[in-house]
């Protein structure tokens, strides 16, 4: 899967995943706190940003790389099979 993906996607998940991460540390500590006012922002602005990085992965994930149009052009030729007379 991963020689399939584009290079930005691959980029987009690991920064998404990173923001998960981070979000969930930042909920975790907001709650061992006592729900701190900046803290409690922050894990809100990171919810923010996490909701962008994920819409970034799915639009990047639109676009198909030289790869997956290929393998449609061969899956394509292969289910059509022999054509005959």
């Amino acid at each position: 899967m991963r020689t399939v993906l584009p290079p930005l996607t691959r980029l987009a998940t690991t920064v998404a995943f990173g923001m998960v991460n981070l979000q969930a540390l930042l909920g975790i500590s907001t709650l061992l706190y006592l729900v701190p006012i900046p803290l409690a922002a922050s894990h809100q602005a990171g919810s923010v940003v996490l909701l962008s990085a994920m819409v970034h992965v799915l639009i990047t994930l639109r676009r198909p790389s030289t790869a997956a149009r290929y393998w449609r052009q061969f899956t394509m030729r292969s289910t059509q099979g022999p054509k005959v007379g």
